[in-house]
């Protein structure tokens, strides 16, 4: 079986990794965060009942190109099947690199087991963020070993292309990690000639950049582009998460709707956010700001205990096997991820793209040569990870579907006519159970509100506005703080008073009715 692996190992590792892919596509996978899920039912038609062209955070021609494919087949699953199928290409690309690499068995193997698990982790937990950054890694480590007229390198430069059509910030991420790379390790012949190599890929670059920035600055949503900016400069600012976390945002501030992401109506303007943003960002130079940005990236490392595994298995391959000189890339690397992480708040799905630059020097340097047990040992950890890994994304599927079953029994008798909001639970755990067809009853708050797909979805019942709603209902998680978003409606119509409330083991649910003025 050894020398069968070893003569075949692309062959091998293709096969069984299309095994798996084919096994997640019928397993409870599911989106990682809201973001996919709201993108999917807008290029879908689930949320304004017609395939929206625009999707915000993905190229507009990507996004353009689903709701095509939505309208030419609305039930197929467009949206994550092409991330599922750029994972798999990507995963293709790095261990055809893999394979034609002269190093130990044991330690190729190790290598094809750990570039499998991050990728089934991915497929598992789909992100678009994430997605970009592997298919770009993946597309940057072939071309640097393709030559310029293969079909590889044609493979390379469609990836890059299709991650940056996917999410530009992931693509500078890997790139500025590469850069780095390549200037700390390689000669000057070396860096000029993978210029060269990359050229066509600047080009591509630089024109799906400027055409998405010209695109939205000139297209009708502008104003709400605008307004989601300043959003996310305050919402994801580190210190506004430091006044949260220490809460000093009291109920009657102007700010408590909005850090609880209910601002589809209200006082607060753009100029507002672009001024508080201004003051929060005075904050980041107070010692207790500092000392928050190594709590917020302990804890954060610690709520993804799988990519925190992966992250300290890479960090240490490289620090025992590394070379001098990519050592100090990996330290200079560590820093500039604590630095940003001052100023910028990076979540798990970011994070991990800072340690898969790393797989960089592991994979195309084959001078990581170990004792062969170290790589038998490594390889068992790896395989029990993937079991482990395995066992709990199968439980979290079954209490997804079992809570499911649970909003299908107290939706049940809503009316058509009447939406449901959510507070407490994320609507990336509803899967693919809406469709043009079948519209999604849910009105969402967070960075749709005040956008013109808001403004459709609201058309679907009638109204223009979340204040003028005759009646509507609310799905909650249970959980011992009070609701807030009863009284964010109430502050938008004073008439508004609850009529039903009933319970179930995971959530509760509230029906609401606005007497007349």
């Amino acid at each position: 079986m050894k020398d069968f692996i070893k003569k075949n190992l692309f062959i091998f590792w293709v096969t069984l990794f299309s095994i798996f892919t084919l096994i997640i596509w019928f397993l409870p996978w599911r989106f990682q965060v809201n973001d996919d899920q709201v993108m999917m039912w807008l290029v879908s038609g689930a949320y304004t009942g017609t395939p929206e062209s625009y999707a915000v955070y993905i190229h507009p021609f990507l996004s353009w190109t689903f709701s095509k494919l939505y309208i030419l087949s609305p039930t197929t699953p467009w949206y994550p099947l092409t991330w599922f199928l750029v994972v798999y290409f990507s995963f293709l690309s790095l261990i055809k690199v893999l394979s034609i690499k002269i190093i130990p068995f044991f330690q190729q193997q190790f290598m094809a087991i750990l570039i499998c698990l991050i990728c089934i982790h991915f497929l598992f937990f789909l992100q678009f963020t994430q997605v970009a950054g592997i298919a770009f890694l993946a597309g940057l480590i072939l071309c640097i070993n393709s030559g310029a007229k293969s079909l590889n390198y044609l493979l390379s430069i469609t990836l890059m292309s299709l991650a940056f059509l996917i999410r530009y910030e992931a693509v500078l991420l890997v790139t500025i990690g590469a850069s780095f790379y390549f200037l700390i390790v390689y000669r000057y012949a070396e860096l000029k000639k993978l210029a060269f190599m990359f050229l066509p890929i600047v080009g591509i670059a630089l024109l799906l950049f400027f055409s998405k920035f010209y695109w939205e600055k000139n297209s009708e949503y502008s104003k709400f582009l605008q307004f989601n900016k300043a959003r996310s400069g305050v919402l994801d600012h580190p210190a506004f998460h430091r006044i949260l976390i220490e809460n000093e945002i009291s109920e009657d501030s102007k700010w408590f709707f909005f850090s609880r992401w209910f601002f589809e109506e209200g006082e607060l303007a753009t100029q507002d956010l672009i001024e508080y943003k201004s003051e929060l960002d005075q904050m980041l130079f107070s010692l207790d700001q500092v000392a928050e940005t190594f709590r917020r990236t302990a804890k954060i490392q610690m709520a993804e205990a799988f990519k925190s595994f992966i992250s300290l298995l890479i960090l240490g391959l490289l620090f025992f096997y590394g070379k001098k000189k990519v050592v100090t890339f990996t330290i200079v690397w560590l820093l500039v991820l604590l630095v940003l992480s001052h100023f910028f708040i990076f979540y798990g799905r970011v994070t991990i793209l800072f340690f898969l630059v790393l797989l960089i020097p592991l994979i195309l340097d084959s001078s990581f040569f170990g004792k062969e047990n170290y790589w038998k040992w490594g390889i068992s950890l790896l395989v029990f990870a993937l079991i482990f890994h395995s066992i709990n994304f199968l439980k979290e599927g079954y209490g997804r579907k079992i809570m499911r079953s649970e909003i299908t029994e107290l939706t049940m008798n809503t009316s058509a006519s009447e939406p449901i909001f959510i507070e407490g639970y994320q609507v990336h755990m509803f899967g693919l159970n809406y469709n043009q067809f079948n519209p999604s009853p849910f009105i969402i708050q967070g960075w749709i509100s005040r956008s013109p797909f808001q403004e459709k979805a609201l058309k679907r019942f009638n109204v223009s506005k979340i204040s003028k709603l005759g009646t509507f209902s609310l799905l909650a998680i249970q959980m011992d703080e009070p609701l807030v978003f009863p009284d964010y409606m109430k502050s938008l119509n004073p008439n508004i008073h609850r009529v039903s409330f009933t319970t179930s083991p995971n959530f509760q649910f509230l029906q609401f009715k606005s007497d007349p003025y």
